[in-house]
């Protein structure tokens, strides 16, 4: 017998689809950029057949991965009842993924097969060809992993209790991407100068770690000085640390406009807090028996 899944389920497993694509992206990316050196190789190997990486759209890359996650979670919803709460069910989407994603994909990615008909043996050097496909298989298994646990494993309750603080934390990881893209820009420098700082991520991950248990706090506050002591370390993690850390270091970076840029992920938490509140507070009016 079919049963119909509830619309408001079925977008919450597209939100919870694209959320895990773009954390186990950023992660894996940051990750193996740094330990396989793309940078160095890029310019020298790629430069005939892919986008400059100071571009904005490449630039841009954590945004469009948003869409990724999403389109996934839609196409998900065709055949998960194949892989969730399945016995080794991680591993029948982690397969699905690797030939449909990269051994039988249509175009001529690296390692396809329409790659080895078409293309001549790569001149890429090994940390971008074999640096790429460890990144591609770590992280697309650690995607089908997090995507298949069981919705009853204690994991996911906690993903699901701690819903807000993870997005918060999802908001600060992304914007803090995006707003060193758009200082790099204003200020004309090359934001590629930054990836192999690694200090600049720890101070990344120390923000997203700060916003996910600050965000934990305030959700049992919600008062007006709460908010204020909230956003007020929001910005401080998010904005005054980096600008400090890149004046200290004499970084390229170092402008204080990034005080201004890096406040939008700030304010695009602040935003969907005070919504989270107002749909709270219409909940509770509609309910009768409040």
């Amino acid at each position: 017998m079919n049963v119909t899944i509830p619309v408001e389920e079925k977008f919450k497993f597209i939100i919870r689809v694209s959320i895990t694509h773009v954390a186990t992206y950023i992660l894996c990316g940051i990750l193996f950029s740094v330990l396989f050196d793309y940078q160095s190789s890029l310019t020298l190997n790629a430069a005939n057949y892919m986008r400059d990486m100071n571009s904005i759209i490449v630039q841009m890359a954590p945004l469009f991965q948003v869409i990724r996650g999403t389109l996934f979670g839609v196409v998900f919803l065709i055949f998960k009842d194949s892989f969730l709460d399945k016995k080794l069910g991680w591993l029948r989407l982690w397969i699905i993924l690797l030939v449909i994603g990269i051994v039988n994909t249509p175009s001529t990615s690296p390692f396809s097969i329409e790659e080895f008909i078409y293309y001549v043996p790569s001149q890429l050097s090994w940390n971008l060809k074999f640096g790429g496909l460890a990144e591609i298989l770590t992280q697309t298994l650690l995607f089908s992993y997090l995507v298949t646990i069981k919705t009853s494993h204690g994991l996911m309750k906690s993903i699901g209790k701690n819903k807000k603080a993870i997005i918060s934390a999802v908001i600060t990881g992304v914007g803090f991407s995006l707003s060193g893209i758009v200082l790099a820009w204003i200020i004309n420098v090359d934001y590629m100068k930054g990836s192999t700082d690694i200090f600049a991520f720890v101070i990344m991950f120390f923000a997203i770690v700060t916003v996910f248990f600050i965000t934990k706090w305030y959700l049992t506050h919600r008062t007006k000085t709460a908010t204020i002591i909230y956003l007020s370390i929001c910005y401080v993690v998010i904005a005054i640390i980096p600008t400090i850390y890149n004046f200290s270091t004499n970084s390229p970076f170092k402008s204080y406009l990034s005080l201004i840029i890096s406040g939008i992920p700030v304010f695009l938490i602040a935003f969907y807090h005070s919504k989270s509140i107002s749909k709270m507070k219409k909940q509770s009016f509609s309910d009768p028996n409040h």
